[in-house]
């Protein structure tokens, strides 16, 4: 998975998630900040979660280092971890996605008791799978240090036009973004962003940071360009 996520915009929220999530485990881990002075940066698209709002990871070596360690930190645990066999809706846990045989930390979403397999939202990719009761462990306590790999955003200077369903924007911006491994992002941070020292794990309690998405550096037209010359998103007054 993290390889697929190096190459690819997403983990794979794109064309396989099937729960949308109510309770994402994020209150359970910090989330990184942004170095401060960053204004903009390249990054993969992890999830388009509404309209407007994003799940993003930034290609910075901070985040990286992070994502190294906790790769290699789970790689470690997952040998002494105990199976979890018999996983409850809301646990925490460790499951192996299937694509790649490796372990991430995710959320159980779902139970179907009779085929004893499981609905999983990987937390640090924000997209679900069902998986078997045998590809589930429990967390050890030593992941819960580290924070998510990927954080929210919203879409900047721009509103959904309310002639549209947000379920249809959202499909057109996740058909946009498709188009790209990775995007480039201008930043516009709240007033707020830099408060508590870059700890921003309670969800309402900070702005979200405001991004505005490229296909590169270069150039000037925006990557969903063509929401907004289809009257989907206008200019936010």
């Amino acid at each position: 998975m993290a390889n697929d996520m190096k190459e690819n915009v997403s983990f794979s929220p794109m064309d396989t998630s099937s729960v949308k999530s109510n309770f994402d485990g994020s209150t359970s881990f910090k989330t990184l900040s942004l170095p401060t002075g960053v204004k903009e940066f390249l990054c993969t698209v992890n999830n388009v979660l509404s309209a407007l709002e994003l799940q993003i990871a930034p290609c910075l070596s901070e985040f990286t280092k992070h994502e190294i360690t906790l790769i290699k930190e789970t790689s470690l645990l997952i040998k002494e971890a105990a199976a979890l066999t018999s996983p409850k809706i809301n646990d925490l846990c460790l499951a192996r996605y299937s694509k790649d045989r490796r372990w991430y930390r995710a959320i159980v979403k779902e139970i179907q008791e009779r085929i004893e397999q499981a609905t999983v939202f990987y937390i640090d990719f924000h997209d679900t799978e069902r998986v078997s009761y045998t590809n589930l462990k429990e967390m050890p306590n030593q992941l819960f240090m580290f924070p998510q790999r990927s954080f929210r955003v919203k879409l900047h200077g721009v509103k959904r036009n309310q002639n549209y369903e947000d379920k249809k924007v959202l499909q057109s911006l996740r058909t946009c973004l498709c188009n790209y491994s990775k995007v480039y992002a201008r930043v516009h941070y709240p007033f707020n962003y830099h408060a508590n020292n870059g700890d921003h794990s309670e969800v309402g309690k900070f702005d979200l940071i405001e991004v505005e998405l490229f296909e590169n550096r270069h150039k000037k037209k925006l990557a969903y360009q063509s929401l907004i010359d289809n009257w989907m998103l206008i200019p936010k007054k």
